[in-house]
């Protein structure tokens, strides 16, 4: 098929109108307007961009013979690019540690800030091609070596938990940074009178979304694990649908806004939906987070069918599940590590690839359940809730009947409070003495008031400011709620309204932080 322009059809305008109902189009739309249709088309061509997904593709291939020939094949494909795209997989990660000020867009400084570099996604991609090379990041880094288990024969790493690694890693982190970069591209053109190609930037971000079959990139993420966690939107039948995931329909939504906001030269549109986007971007990456912390944890592994030809996998069991969990936790880490490094570092830790032999069915105590609580505490940071996430239902299906529950979100069951984290720091005297949200908002009117005229009092806390994340004055009477109210830091108070889930409704601006006095730290 030819393409005049480069056109997406998903569910993206209904949100405007319905939040609960998806449509989606079945087709390419091929550059023809139409009065009827309602979803993105592209204003330019930018199928060159859209096809990094078939690079991805012919890699994947390559994986599957799973023999060293493949994977010299899958390197080469990676290293120089095969599908006419602007630029090779690896160039598009390289390429990042060129850019400079305004030029990286905000996602990237996140994950510079933990990786310590902006080649992450090269690093990790390329420690699955070559495991005997650790990679060398600040954080979150991943050793594909051989080991020795206490008595036994070395172990590799095999092919199957590899092609995770570098197969993720070129879709969930490579490919979905250069739509924030391409947004950024945007905003900075349009900034500077250059509209044309700031039109093409924004369109070259959604074909990084969603590339030429939306089947490879970031959207295809998204639609997975809504199925996984029961969060799929309906369609106007009533019927939950696979392909309206509430995050995708975000974004598609902000792109369209987006892209009115080009026409009408409002950056400032531009960038109320990207900040938009990066709240809907880390909702998956959490969510496969969990899927595999909960395989991993009772020791659920996928071996080869006793009707294949090949082997069983043996001591490389479990390689392919403990890849998958780290190479989502690396996805959602740098949104965790600008909240909390230490919640960042515990995370880590319960999700990294471990020297060890896997067996099915043995159990890693407590594993989901902490997964979830390390979510938990930084909720309030990256505002993603139980009604983003979910619950997890059962991976292992049965045909005809419905997954049941298997593992249930734990905190917060209400909505946020307010937009505005209670453990977020300021400076207000310039003396380097930290104070929180939650500390200004548990002054006076006009003490606040007075607070707020800093500037960087107001960056941090600028719902606080605004009194929208004031204590809910029934909360400060309620005997149950007092409870919680007296608690000093946020791990006890998030602990505390996880044991006892009913005050997250009764209690929900005390159980987020906003009615207590809490200190600095966690």
């Amino acid at each position: 098929m030819k393409f005049s322009s480069f056109v997406l059809f998903a569910a993206l305008i209904v949100q405007q109108t319905n939040a609960a109902k998806c449509k989606t189009f079945d087709s390419v739309y091929d550059g023809t307007k139409s009065k009827t249709f309602t979803g993105y088309y592209s204003s330019t061509n930018v199928t060159a961009y859209a096809k990094v997904d078939l690079d991805v593709q012919t890699i994947a291939d390559q994986f599957d013979e799973e023999d060293d020939d493949g994977w010299v094949a899958a390197k080469q494909i990676y290293e120089e690019g095969g599908s006419g795209i602007e630029g090779s997989l690896q160039e598009l990660s390289t390429n990042l540690e060129n850019l400079e000020g305004d030029d990286i867009p905000e996602v990237l400084n996140k994950y510079i800030a933990y990786f310590g570099i902006a080649s992450y996604g090269n690093a990790i991609v390329n420690a699955g091609f070559d495991p005997s090379v650790p990679t060398n990041l600040a954080n979150g880094n991943i050793d594909l070596t051989t080991f020795t288990p206490e008595g036994g024969d070395p172990v590799s790493y095999g092919f199957k938990g590899r092609e995770e690694v570098s197969k993720k890693g070129m879709q969930y982190l490579i490919a979905p940074m250069q739509m924030h970069v391409k947004m950024q591209e945007a905003i900075n053109l349009l900034d500077s009178g250059d509209k044309v190609n700031a039109v093409i930037a924004w369109d070259a971000a959604v074909a990084y979304f969603v590339g030429s079959t939306f089947k490879d990139l970031f959207y295809v993420l998204g639609t997975k694990r809504c199925a996984d966690f029961g969060t799929c939107n309906k369609k106007d039948d009533g019927v939950k649908r696979e392909n309206c995931a509430p995050p995708n329909d975000e974004i598609f939504l902000q792109f369209y806004k987006g892209q009115n906001g080009l026409k009408k030269n409002k950056s400032k549109k531009l960038k109320k939906s990207v900040d938009k986007i990066i709240g809907a971007f880390v909702i998956p990456l959490m969510q496969g987070t969990l899927r595999y912390s909960y395989k991993i944890g009772i020791g659920l592994y996928t071996d080869t069918p006793a009707t294949s030809m090949e082997a069983p996998l043996g001591d490389q069991l479990g390689q392919k599940e403990n890849a998958e969990g780290y190479m989502f936790v690396v996805g959602a880490l740098p949104f965790i590590y600008e909240c909390n490094t230490q919640v960042a570092a515990d995370l880590f830790d319960a999700m990294k690839i471990r020297k060890q032999i896997f067996r099915q069915g043995e159990e890693v105590p407590s594993l989901d359940d902490d997964v979830k609580r390390y979510f938990a505490y930084v909720s309030s940071c990256t505002g993603v809730t139980c009604e983003d996430l979910g619950n997890q239902l059962n991976p292992v299906t049965v045909d005809g009947v419905e997954p049941e529950v298997v593992s249930s979100c734990l905190y917060p069951l209400a909505k946020n409070h307010c937009r505005d984290s209670p453990m977020a720091l300021f400076d207000r005297k310039g003396n380097g003495k930290l104070e929180t949200c939650s500390e200004l908002n548990d002054k006076d009117a006009n003490k606040r008031a007075k607070y707020c005229k800093k500037k960087s009092v107001k960056k941090a806390c600028k719902d606080t400011c605004k009194k929208k994340c004031t204590c809910d004055s029934d909360e400060r009477s309620n005997d149950n709620c007092k409870q919680v109210i007296k608690l000093k830091t946020v791990k006890s108070v998030i602990d505390h309204c996880i044991e006892n889930k009913d005050l997250q409704t009764e209690c929900p601006s005390a159980c987020q932080g906003w009615c207590n006095d809490l200190e600095a730290g966690f």
